[in-house]
Parts: structure tokens; C-alpha cells; sequence
């Protein structure tokens, strides 16, 4: 979780805040009010260094109606949020909004984050100029390039023929997750690699819906923090049924570090989110889990993808001349 007292971060707010997690919440709560300075305390929240402030800004500017004053300072604000290293929400949330101004200069604006070096971005801009009847800027998205060496292929595809499990340490207790190398190798890769260097330890979770989900992997804490980078879906035919554990997204491509676990079967998650593994011990733990508990460790094992029962009992069979 973000410390913010003690990030150096500079936040102005209009009350006290105690809790971490609250900035943008009580944000959203005094735009349901519509006061009259609304505008204003948006526009100034933009130029906040923390990426999800000035992102929540810009998404509540683009509820607000359309004036030229919050179109210059979303203008104003998006080279900051283009430089942005870990999180492109910021980015994002100006570019939507940006669009909602329908005018000249927000979509002069808007191309201008066609030179983003974030897929993402660029895939964003060109919807939204298209959306706009600006133009067709397909060819501007260019080709994906993957942070993925050959070695981290190698790595990913090799554990297919493997037994990989990771055990999930809380306050709670633990539970135990298999992976599915198979049906999502470099979604498996990526979380092995950050349990191995401990990135999931003393996080949060941030989120827990009953009878759905509950979601971890955020060292924010607020449901919008990430690794710095993003991975490709790897959509498969691995259904969402209890226990399932999947790659949160705010969209296509978007995942990172962020997973969740299904507490039932949610058939309308199947095809749109990575399924890459299951709960195969310990669900009375995912179970009792509440928000704000504590993921104290994940260790992951890896080894020979043992015989199932069926298979050793048929090859003992064999070895003893038995038939049918």
C-alpha cells in the first residue's frame, strides 16, 4: 500500500482524510453534490503527482458540462500524464475526456498522445479520433513490442510438462493455487516471477465481494496499483467456477500483478478474463477472507507433473501383465 504520509507526495483535500484508500472516493462523493467551485477543484487536482488523483479528476471533469477552461487544463495536464512511468490511467482518463469536449482542440489534444510509446494509449487515441470523426489513425497503434526476451518464452513454456503451485500465506490461514501452464504459460510466468521476489508479500486486499470474488495484487491497496508494465490477455476455454483464479483488467492487455479468486461460479467472467489457475486446497480460507486482511507471503513450488490416479493405476497394470 502507498504510504502517502510519508511518500513525499504533495495532496491538498478539502477535509481531513485518515484512511489511504479514501482520496478518490471522497472526491467522487463531493462531485455527486455538484457544487459550484467543482470545476475548479478538479481542475486543480490534475496537477497532482500521485497518478490515480489526477485520474480521478479527469474522469469527474468528464461529468461535468463541456467549457474551455476544462478543456485547456486537460491539454495542460496530459504531457504530464504521458510521462508517467508505472500506471497510464491518468493518461487515459484525460483522453476520454478530451473526447467528451467534442471540439478542435480537445482532439488536437488527443493526438497528440498518439506518439505515446504505451500501446495502450496510442489504441486509445485512435478509438476515440475515429469515435470523434476526426479520422481513421488505425496505423498510428504500430506493432505491440513485448518486454519478453526468447529466454522468458523458454522459461514460460517449459513449465507446461510441470507441477506449479503457489501457497497463499494470510492472516487468515493459507490456500493453495495450481496453475495452468498450459492454457495461460506467460500469465502463470509473470506471477512466479513476482511471488519469487516477493512482491505479493504484506499487500492488502483491497477488495472482496461476496459470493464473487476476492481480488489482491495491488501494493497500492486501492484497487489501482500495478508492476509498472502490462501483459497480454491469454483468453482460454478454463471456466470461471469456484475457485478459479484470474487476471484482473481495466480492459484488454491491461493486466499485471493484480489476480482474483472466484468464491462461485461466475460463467460471465468465462472468454473475457485470463483463467490461469485454481484453488485446490484451503477455499474455507478464500472464504472467510474480509478487505483489508493481509497476504503475508506466496511461495511457489515447481516439479514433475505427477500421475493422476487413473493413469498410475493403469500403468501398474501394464507392469503386472493384468487386462482388462
Amino acid at each position: 500500500m502507498l504510504d502517502y504520509r510519508n511518500s513525499g507526495i504533495n495532496i491538498n483535500t478539502l477535509a481531513a482524510v485518515d484512511s489511504e484508500y479514501a482520496i478518490s472516493d471522497v472526491r467522487r462523493a463531493l462531485a455527486a453534490f455538484k457544487p459550484k467551485s467543482l470545476g475548479a477543484v478538479l481542475r486543480e487536482q490534475l496537477q497532482q503527482s500521485d497518478v490515480i488523483i489526477r485520474a480521478t479528476a479527469a474522469e469527474l471533469l468528464g461529468d461535468v458540462p463541456a467549457d474551455e477552461s476544462n478543456t485547456r487544463a486537460l491539454i495542460e495536464a496530459l504531457p504530464l500524464a504521458l510521462q508517467d512511468k508505472e500506471l497510464n490511467d491518468a493518461a487515459l482518463a484525460i483522453l476520454d475526456t478530451l473526447a467528451k469536449q467534442k471540439s478542435a482542440p480537445g482532439n488536437e489534444g488527443i493526438k497528440t498522445a498518439l506518439n505515446s510509446s504505451d500501446h495502450l494509449i496510442r489504441r486509445r487515441a485512435v478509438a476515440l479520433l475515429k469515435a470523434n470523426g476526426v479520422g481513421d489513425f488505425t496505423e498510428r497503434i504500430g506493432t505491440i513490442k513485448t518486454s519478453n526476451a526468447t529466454v522468458d518464452y523458454q522459461r514460460a513454456l517449459a513449465r507446461i510438462a510441470n507441477q506449479v503451485r503457489a501457497t497463499v500465506s494470510s492472516n487468515r490461514g493459507s490456500f493453495v493455487i495450481e496453475f495452468l501452464p498450459e492454457d495461460a504459460p506467460l500469465t502463470v510466468d509473470n506471477f512466479v516471477m513476482l511471488a519469487r521476489k516477493g512482491y505479493f508479500n504484506g499487500q492488502t486486499v483491497p477488495r472482496v465481494v461476496p459470493n464473487f470474488v476476492i481480488q489482491t495484487g495491488d501494493p497500492r491497496g486501492d484497487q489501482n496499483g500495478g508492476p509498472g508494465y502490462s501483459i497480454r490477455c491469454e483468453i482460454n476455454e478454463k471456466p470461471y467456477d469456484r475457485g478459479a483464479v484470474g487476471m484482473a483488467l481495466s480492459g484488454k492487455d491491461t493486466g499485471g500483478s493484480q489476480w482474483f479468486v472466484t468464491h462461485s461460479p461466475q460463467p460471465h467472467l468465462d472468454g473475457g478474463y485470463t483463467v490461469f489457475g485454481h484453488v485446490i486446497a484451503g477455499m474455507e480460507v478464500v472464504d472467510k477472507t474480509v478487505r483489508g486482511d493481509i497476504i503475508r507471503s506466496v511461495t511457489i513450488s515447481e516439479g514433475p507433473q505427477r500421475a493422476s490416479k487413473a493413469t498410475a493405476t493403469g500403468r501398474r497394470a501394464h507392469q503386472s501383465g493384468k487386462r482388462e
